[in-house]
């Protein structure tokens, strides 16, 4: 079972993006998108930055948060 950690990476990496070109997008600090990225704060990331990433990145916020 994938983690929000993973599952945002592969998605990154779909995408072609950087933590930093992804911050930059989404208007946050590339170090708190480096803390999302690697889980740190997966429990705790609001729902508009959600929003805003899974646009970014053209996926559900479903696929990004799903435990299946």
């Amino acid at each position: 079972m994938k983690t929000f950690a993973e599952r945002l990476n592969a998605a990154m990496n779909m995408a072609s993006l950087s933590q930093a070109q992804l911050a930059e997008q989404v208007n946050i600090s590339q170090s708190y998108m480096a803390k999302i990225e690697c889980g740190f704060l997966s429990n705790c990331v609001s729902l508009a930055v959600l929003n805003n990433i899974s646009s970014e990145l053209d996926v559900s916020i479903d696929e990004l948060i799903s435990t299946n």
